[in-house]
C-alpha cells in the first residue's frame, strides 16, 4: 500500500501559525477550537484550506493575538494594527488623499473599533 504525502497545510494555517508562535502545533488545534468556540472539523478545513474563516471567528482569533481581522482571513494589509497613538492631523491628510471608498472605509473601520472602547451602559 502507498503512503499518503501529508499534505502542505494552507495559506491560512500558516497565517494563523504565525499568529500564534507561542504555540506548540499540538496544542494550535484546542487553542482555535477554545477561542472560536469550533468543533474540530472546523479546525481541520482552515489546515487543509477547505473552509475559510468567517467574520467572529477571525475577531475572536485578532483580539487574542492583536492580529489584523483582513491579514487573518486573507492575507492583505498589515499583520497587526499600530498601536501608537494616532496622530489626528496624520489621519486628516490620510483621509484627504483617500478616495470616496477608502474614506468609507476608514470611517467603517474607526466605528467598529471604537465599540471596543465603548462603555456598556453608553450604548443605546
Amino acid at each position: 500500500m502507498k503512503k499518503r504525502k501529508p499534505k502542505k497545510p494552507s495559506a491560512l494555517w500558516e497565517r494563523l501559525k504565525e499568529a500564534t508562535p507561542e504555540l506548540e502545533e499540538v496544542e494550535r488545534t484546542p487553542y482555535f477550537k477554545r477561542i472560536c468556540e469550533v468543533a474540530q472539523p472546523s479546525v481541520s478545513r482552515w489546515r487543509t484550506g477547505t473552509g475559510g474563516l468567517n467574520l467572529p471567528h477571525a475577531k475572536a482569533i485578532s483580539q487574542d493575538t492583536g492580529f489584523c481581522i483582513q491579514y487573518l482571513i486573507d492575507g492583505n494589509g498589515p499583520r497587526r494594527w499600530d498601536t501608537n497613538p494616532v496622530d489626528i492631523d496624520e489621519l486628516a491628510e490620510h483621509m484627504d488623499r483617500a478616495s470616496e471608498k477608502g474614506r468609507a472605509e476608514i470611517v467603517r473601520f474607526a466605528k467598529w473599533k471604537a465599540e471596543d472602547y465603548t462603555d456598556s451602559d453608553d450604548k443605546t
